[in-house]
């Protein structure tokens, strides 16, 4: 719903609407475009996000490829199409799909750019990353990393053209900055989280529900399986220190899988201890990306031999897969409440001498409630209740849900439930 009111009207009204939003405008600005020509549905507001998702198995591929060799880029593709974590955000009207094909899209062009060191590389990567930083501002991590990476071990190779091009990018933000400035001083959007208690404890659920280890009925040895194969690949960057051959850059594909969940990582843990509450999951999601490629790597260090790699896959497959059908069998979207199954209970039941009640956004009940009954928040008064009223819904989130309700008149009838949300059913 958010999505939808804030891509309608005018190109313009949605490009200004972000001088004072926690979002940057690139997706709702495709979005808006891309509804004036599909129109406004659940499938054309959630079909980008499909598509980009589907672009990132492509190009998380060939980032594998070009870090590691061609088994690693197949093999983290296969992973990624079956992340039952990415799967959840492919189907979101959200900017984090795109988000995360941009950063990994910008990954490869710099890396391609430290090989190859060719212009039209280092044009492809301007254009990319201003894209990023213009979906959210995430990529500004991806932005710090490569900066951090080139001038730490590329310092004397092209570095007025690379100064440059960080100018572009400054340059070709620029229109941004009024925007970025203000979500960095007011913090619009994030004041409803929590202070995080246990920080050991929210991580390991945090990696479990990026993995996709908490979206389904899991074994114990999942974790073990998960990390003992993140752990393999680290192996690597540690021999490689202690060998001191950063001379070339196959290691550094090592560097930057690793700040690229270091310094993301580390940011939001220090920010959210010391600045402001910002610790969410999905906020972090593109550490996925490292995860899967990371894992990869270490099934490609057990893989040597067929034996080997067809017991790795086969494990990671099984683990991956029960997690994908429990996903969809028992409906574990992450961050999901289903209204449109509660609207669709509340159609075939309501009637015009019925009242709605909701104690959230009346506007989410009305997005797919169309019926011509009155929806009210739940804080009513006995005006709402009129003669011609003959029964009361009252929604609710579970979070939320409201407790010894009684309306003076009515007889509590039944109470619906579905994922995340449900309704209390009075008659008079």
């Amino acid at each position: 719903l958010h999505t939808v009111v804030t891509i309608s009207g005018s190109i313009y009204k949605t490009i200004y609407s972000f001088h004072h939003a926690p979002f940057s405008a690139f997706y709702f600005i495709l979005l808006n475009l891309w509804t004036k020509i599909f129109g406004i549905s659940e499938f054309s507001l959630r079909f980008p996000s499909l598509l980009f998702s589907t672009l990132s198995i492509f190009v998380i591929f060939k980032l594998g490829n070009e870090f590691f060799n061609r088994r690693v880029g197949l093999i983290a593709a296969f992973l990624l199409a079956v992340s039952p974590y990415s799967i959840n955000y492919a189907q979101e009207a959200r900017p984090y799909a795109l988000t995360w094909l941009l950063g990994l899209s910008s990954f490869y062009f710099f890396y391609k750019y430290l090989k190859e060191e060719k212009a039209s590389q280092l044009i492809l990567w301007i254009i990319i990353i201003v894209l990023g930083i213009y979906s959210t501002y995430l990529n500004f991590y991806c932005l710090l990393i490569q900066n951090i990476v080139f001038f730490t071990f590329f310092k004397n190779k092209k570095i007025t053209r690379w100064i440059i091009g960080q100018i572009a990018v400054l340059l070709f933000y620029s229109p941004q900055l009024q925007g970025f400035l203000y979500a960095l001083k007011y913090k619009p959007g994030i004041g409803w989280m929590g202070k995080t208690e246990h920080y050991v404890e929210w991580l390991i659920n945090a990696f479990k529900e990026i993995t996709g280890i908490s979206m389904g009925r899991s074994h114990p040895l999942e974790i073990f399986i998960f990390s003992g194969l993140i752990l393999l690949a680290v192996c690597k960057i540690v021999l490689y220190l202690y060998k001191k051959e950063w001379v070339n850059t196959k290691p550094i594909a090592y560097l930057l899988l690793s700040l690229w969940i270091l310094i993301p990582a580390g940011i939001f843990l220090l920010t959210d201890k010391f600045v402001v509450s910002i610790l969410q999951v999905r906020y972090m999601g593109f550490l996925h990306l490292p995860l899967i490629l990371f894992m990869a790597k270490g099934i490609d260090v057990l893989g040597k031999n067929k034996v080997g790699l067809i017991i790795i896959i086969l494990l990671v497959t099984a683990a991956f897969s029960s997690h994908l059908y429990q996903y969809y069998s028992n409906n574990l979207k992450i961050c999901y409440e289903d209204y449109k199954s509660l609207c669709a209970s509340l159609e075939s039941e309501t009637k015009e001498t019925s009242l709605v009640l909701c104690n959230f956004d009346v506007d989410m009940l009305r997005y797919y409630y169309w019926k011509h009954t009155d929806i009210k928040p739940y804080y009513y008064s006995r005006t709402d209740i009129k003669d011609n009223v003959d029964s009361i819904y009252v929604a609710y989130r579970l979070s939320e849900k409201p407790k010894n309700v009684s309306i003076e008149g009515f007889k509590r009838i039944k109470e619906y439930k579905v994922k995340g949300a449900g309704y209390l059913f009075f008659e008079r």
